[in-house]
């Protein structure tokens, strides 16, 4: 897990150099930890969701 944080933040780190422009490399960090806490938040709600089995019988499975 540790590794894979790792390589995700080289890689955003990365992306971010190349996609902001030279006055707003301030914001790497800011877009970093917003893009971090986003997919935190809707991945625990995701997890939280499918471990739910009314969530799943109404929403992901059907009845034959």
């Amino acid at each position: 897990m540790i590794f894979l944080s790792a390589t995700q933040d080289v890689a955003v780190d990365g992306w971010s150099l190349t996609m902001l422009r030279e006055e707003n490399l301030g914001l790497t960090f800011t877009c970093n930890m917003v893009g971090q806490l986003t997919g935190i938040i809707i991945s625990s709600n995701v997890i939280i969701l499918l471990n739910s089995v009314t969530f799943c019988n109404n929403y992901i499975f059907t009845e034959p």
